[in-house]
């Protein structure tokens, strides 16, 4: 459904069972129809919102959830309970603000001016979003009941230095240079709630290997689950947890001593600590066989260094040659391994395999000539001209599109390029400038999206971060469409 469509509507008796329609399709409408609807909806301040799904309430502004009833904002807490990954995938803002109305919703139990333990129930995986000033007043005693629970929690990057707090006050755990073994145990991967100082002054006998390796496979298990897998994507700063693991790990991969040798590790402690906590060096001393064991780990580490990701195809090299034979499953093991292939062996390898491509496509850690390297060997495999490119080809290809010359890419269906870029929107692509102009002139063309001069707002929120070439930015200015991208309010 278009905007202009919806708009035909606006009058209509039947308008708001559209909206409601809408609002409860599985998925929600796509983020162009839901900032037309959220538009509209702010231009009728009169109009009762009761009719819109819970789901679709909880994605509005805050100054319009501020407005709804009681009734609605009940509705949404339930939604919340259960479909917590829809409330993980919204704003941290938008997400304080609901805790806190479920906070509220509990106003009567807060007699004390303190969040027992019957509230912390209530609340459950919401309370590390909630503001700081609600988190000081949670019952030190009752939380510490709780922290088996609590470990299952996503932890947002906002609240950290609160959570920290809180885990190290007095009448909880306190100061960490003083903790036990048993304190670890007792927190498990809730360790990742404290600062990278506060995990530095935890003593190193403390953070022996088998307590260690302990945190990080309950991590790494979280992780695995639908909440873990977004809450990282989402609400995590992962720069940041690298350099907790880091500290929590210090001990392990470092000799504990000037005169001790630098310990080479065994594909068991790649699996309980991670890859890039490892140097070049330790990855060469390992032996063949312990790398091939654990070559699905190194490939599935997307932190691993340009440095560390050639030690290793260079020990594993002779494992995977002739690497015209690799098979799907082999390449797929390797993963961004892969990406310190030479040249030639890029072009030798067989990658035509839509699952092989589509997962290098995700790759982030390509160098240009690579990319180019990858990009010819598939085309030539294929037998395929850069025109004949299908939606689904360019949708695959993911990053891999910038292994495409600027003049390839003037030669690609504006078409098929304006449906794969719904599949491409959320990439940061590693091309060049002349490679972006392309694109985005491409999409530019009225077989993509129409004219220019009709284009509006919803256009860039469907184009995504294609939107912000500059290119495109000021052709729409000089139409008088738009103003700069960054204008444009958040639906």
């Amino acid at each position: 459904m278009s905007c202009d469509f919806l708009k035909c509507w606006i009058n209509h008796t039947d308008f708001t069972e559209l909206l409601q329609f809408v609002s409860e399709l599985p998925g929600g409408p796509r983020p162009a129809l839901q900032k037309c609807i959220v538009d509209e909806l702010r231009k009728q301040p009169e109009l009762e919102l009761s009719f819109l799904s819970s789901g679709f309430a909880a994605t509005l502004p805050v100054t319009m959830v501020d407005n709804l009833s009681n009734a609605s904002i009940r509705g949404i807490l339930s939604h919340i309970q259960l479909e917590f990954l829809d409330f993980l995938r919204l704003p941290h803002y938008k997400q304080t603000n609901l805790a806190e109305k479920a906070l509220s919703e509990l106003d009567s139990s807060l007699a004390e001016e303190k969040i027992d333990g019957a509230v912390l129930d209530v609340l459950g995986p919401l309370l590390p979003f909630l503001d700081r000033d609600s988190l000081a007043l949670v019952d030190r005693g009752a939380l510490a009941l709780r922290l088996e629970e609590m470990r299952s929690f996503c932890l947002p990057k906002e609240a950290l230095r609160d959570i920290s707090d809180l885990l190290t006050r007095t009448d909880l755990l306190g100061d960490p240079s003083k903790w036990q073994v048993g304190d670890i145990e007792h927190l498990g991967r809730l360790v990742f709630g404290l600062s990278t100082k506060q995990i530095d002054s935890i003593p190193l006998t403390v953070l022996n290997q088998s307590t260690v390796e302990q945190v990080l496979v309950s991590q790494k298990f979280w992780e695995k689950s639908l909440v873990g897998g977004i809450c990282m994507s989402r609400c995590v700063d992962q720069q940041y947890h690298r350099k907790q693991t880091w500290s929590l790990i210090r001990g392990i991969v470092k000799a504990r001593s000037r005169r001790a040798k630098v310990p080479a590790p065994s594909c068991a402690d790649i699996r309980g600590t991670f890859p890039s906590a490892w140097t070049p060096t330790q990855l060469r001393r390992m032996s063949v066989d312990q790398l091939k064991d654990c070559v699905e780990v190194f490939g599935q580490n997307p932190s691993l260094s340009s440095k560390q990701r050639r030690a290793l195809w260079g020990k594993l090299r002779q494992s995977f040659s002739p690497v015209r034979e690799l098979r799907v499953d082999q390449v797929l093991a390797l993963g961004s391994v892969v990406t310190e292939m030479g040249d030639r062996e890029l072009q030798d390898a067989s990658l035509t395999d839509l699952g092989v491509l589509a997962h290098l496509g995700t790759l982030t850690n390509w160098a240009p000539r690579k990319m180019r390297a990858v990009v010819l060997s598939v085309m030539r495999k294929s037998r395929l001209k850069v025109e004949h490119l299908t939606v689904v080809d360019l949708a695959t290809l993911g990053h891999l599109i910038c292994g495409l010359q600027a003049s390839e890419i003037k030669r690609l269906s504006p078409y098929n390029l304006s449906v794969a870029v719904m599949f491409l929107r959320e990439m940061t692509l590693p091309c060049t400038e002349q490679q972006m102009e392309a694109l985005t002139n491409c999409l530019a063309r009225a077989e993509a999206f129409g004219p220019v001069s009709a284009w509006g707002p919803e256009i860039f929120t469907e184009i995504g971060t294609l939107a912000e070439q500059e290119g495109l930015q000021l052709e729409m200015a000089a139409l008088g469409r738009i103003g700069p991208i960054k204008t444009i309010p958040e639906a």
